[in-house]
């Protein structure tokens, strides 16, 4: 057994000053009835105080802080020892979330074939490491690296342009954000894949980064949305179309697919870029080409798993607390009882 937050422990030495206080308290009214009442007074109070009850109340108490210091510090029991299984490759999933992926020259959208396309391909990734980034004219690692895909699935469902407060699409930032955020245990290998029309508002080469990116054995694989020669931005307001996005001169914004700078950072990184196709073909090449790679190395964990069982002791605190409460410690006197 092992406590999961065994700093709560340090709340036991208060058990001693609540005694005490107790049995200060008790005193404290013994003096203010001796005080301030009458004998009789005195003597019809000692007689209403059921002394085994004041007692009972006292170490109630004492049991219910007890037991809740340790639900606070819940205590743990472990499991038999489990060898845990890891595939050992890591993936960070990049989604393009700027305007430019509103354009419908893919259906619906140029977002939403990406985010399909990006369940499309987790669903390959069944037993290893994934994690979701974010990127616009900024990046945001919405998911970090997990076994549990169902949270992948989760944060994808609600992102969308408005996900990020920064427009443009900064490919440097995404790939930084991935170097960052990728594991350290040596000879895992790591796979950034961007998702993208690769239109780049920036300004800030993303091909230096990626360099940097593949002397750390990151390979970045591309898969473009749109078309190269350009589409209208449709905006909306609380679902209403309200018009083509324009640019500050009010001139109507075209966005093109940059295919080659998508190919570019690929290619940096021994990479590959691909263009999106409507049956998702191009998914099957990239999985073959990571097979080529080694997908099927494993590694082993053996790896303790704890359970926490602080219920039972957060119930006997609550239990003990709520009777200590609603027991009286006096007793009704009946006519005639002699002292």
């Amino acid at each position: 057994m092992r406590w999961q937050h065994p700093y709560f422990l340090n709340m036991l030495f208060l058990l001693p000053l609540l005694f005490y206080l107790s049995l200060y308290a008790t005193r404290a009214k013994r003096r203010l009835i001796e005080a301030f009442g009458s004998e009789e007074f005195r003597e019809k109070v000692e007689r209403s105080v059921h002394p085994g009850r004041r007692w009972t109340r006292a170490f109630l108490l004492l049991f219910g802080f007890l037991f809740l210091v340790v639900a606070l510090a819940s205590p743990q029991t472990s499991s038999p020892v489990k060898i845990k299984k890891k595939l050992g490759s890591e993936f960070f999933l990049a989604l393009d979330v700027s305007l430019s992926m509103l354009a419908q020259d893919e259906t619906p959208s140029r977002l939403a074939k990406a985010k399909k396309e990006l369940l499309q391909f987790l669903e390959k990734l069944e037993g290893y490491r994934v994690g979701l980034i974010i990127f616009s004219g900024t990046s945001f690692v919405q998911c970090p690296l997990t076994m549990d895909h169902h949270a992948i699935r989760y944060f994808l469902e609600s992102v969308d342009t408005q996900s990020l407060p920064v427009p443009g699409s900064a490919f440097k930032k995404a790939i930084e954000n991935a170097r960052k955020s990728f594991g350290e245990e040596k000879g895992t290998r790591k796979y950034l894949v961007l998702f993208s029309d690769g239109e780049d508002l920036e300004g800030e080469d993303p091909l230096p980064v990626a360099r940097e990116a593949s002397r750390e054995g990151i390979a970045i694989f591309c898969i473009g949305f749109g078309s190269p020669t350009g589409a209208l931005i449709p905006l909306h307001e609380k679902g209403v179309f309200v018009g083509y996005k324009k640019d500050l001169n009010g001139v109507t914004v075209v966005t093109h697919a940059n295919e080659e700078l998508l190919t570019k950072i690929a290619h940096e990184t021994r990479g590959h870029y691909f263009k999106s196709t409507a049956g998702f073909e191009e998914l099957d090449t990239l999985w073959e080409e990571v097979a080529k790679r080694g997908r099927k190395e494993v590694t082993e964990a053996s790896e303790r798993q704890y359970e926490s069982r602080f219920q039972v002791p957060l119930f006997l605190a609550v239990l003990f607390l709520v009777v200590e409460m609603i027991l009286s410690e006096t007793r009704r006197i009946h006519e005639g009882e002699s002292v």
